[in-house]
Order: structure tokens, then C-alpha cells, then sequence
């Protein structure tokens, strides 16, 4: 099966600045996730291999994963949700969106949608989140834990989001040139 190799920058903390390296199969799917750190960030022959990922005759799904010599199996339903995960159990309405999210510690998670199909409610562990939206625009939600509702607004301008108000404080996104959120002010 012919593969190919290639590299993606990743910042996983601004202080730290990494790049993993990846082999994909021909359907453009991750198989191999390189460990590149004591090699001084360089992809060498005997480089060892972080995780694998197997598709196997699966129609193109995700089977297992394999880390550190720990072997996650995955279950899918005929649609190709995933039924079956390391830390739970998903169930689905028929439209592919999740319906229910049960931790292996038992704690419940259930998931609502509007008419167009976007999350308007999650309920769980005590405490029910309701979002509120402009078309597909998340504009904010409220968090509702007892007798604490906790209230987070979201701001944009003409390139995306800008920050958020938590219960009145206001916070700013800062972006990298790409545009992607690298820290909060």
C-alpha cells in the first residue's frame, strides 16, 4: 500500500514549538505518528513511531489506534459514527448527530438540535448548557449549574470571532497570521 510522509507545524503551547511528522496511506488517511524529540526534531529511519492507526477492511474507518503499546479499538454503526470510544459509549439520532455521550465512569451527557440541525442544548453532570445562535453564528450560551447560570457572549468582526464576555468580563482572542486562536488576553 503506498504511503507518503509529510510534516505539520504544531504550537501546542505558546512557549513551545514543535513539528510531528505523519504518514498518511493513499486515501489520505494518518497511519503512523513519529516521535521526533530525541532526534532533535529531525525525522530519521529509526525514529519511533508514537501511534498507529489501522483502517484495516474497514470501509475506510478508523479501527484501532495503538499508542505505547495500547491498542484502542473503535466501533462504528453502518452511518460511520463512532458507537464505541476509549472513554465512552455515543448514540446518534438518524441525521448523524449525536444524541447521547456515556463516560466508561457512567456520567451522561444528552445533546438537542434546532430545526437546521446545530447543538441548541447539552445536559449533563448537573449541569444544562442552552446556545444561542444568528443562523449558524454561535452568539453565546448559558450555563446553568443549580442555582448558578454562567453567562459567555461571543464578539466578531469581518474575519471571525474576536473574544468572548464571561458573566461581564470581557476577553480578546489573540491570532496568529493564519487566523487561528493562539491565546486568550
Amino acid at each position: 500500500m503506498p504511503s507518503f510522509v509529510t510534516t505539520e507545524r504544531r504550537t501546542r503551547d505558546a512557549a513551545l514549538d514543535k513539528w510531528d511528522y505523519y504518514e498518511y496511506n493513499e486515501r489520505g488517511q494518518v497511519v503512523k505518528e513519529y516521535d521526533v524529540r530525541s532526534s532533535g526534531g529531525v525525522l530519521e529511519a529509526n525514529s519511533p513511531v508514537k501511534a498507529s492507526y489501522d483502517y484495516g477492511n474497514n470501509f475506510g474507518r478508523l479501527r484501532s489506534k495503538t499508542t505505547g503499546g495500547v491498542t484502542t479499538t473503535y466501533t462504528q454503526d453502518p452511518y460511520g459514527n463512532f458507537t464505541r470510544i476509549a472513554c465512552g459509549t455515543l448514540g446518534w439520532f438518524r441525521r448523524g448527530w449525536l444524541s447521547a455521550f456515556v463516560r466508561n465512569n457512567g456520567a451522561m451527557y444528552l445533546y438537542r438540535y434546532n430545526h437546521e440541525g446545530v447543538r441548541c442544548r447539552k445536559e449533563g453532570e448537573g449541569v444544562t448548557t442552552t446556545y444561542y445562535y444568528d443562523g449558524s453564528k454561535l452568539l453565546g450560551e448559558n450555563r446553568v449549574s443549580g442555582d448558578t447560570t454562567t453567562r459567555i457572549r461571543y464578539y466578531y468582526d469581518a474575519a471571525g470571532i474576536t473574544g468572548f464576555s464571561r458573566n461581564g468580563a470581557n476577553y480578546r482572542y489573540a491570532k496568529d497570521a493564519l487566523g487561528n486562536v493562539t491565546r486568550t488576553i
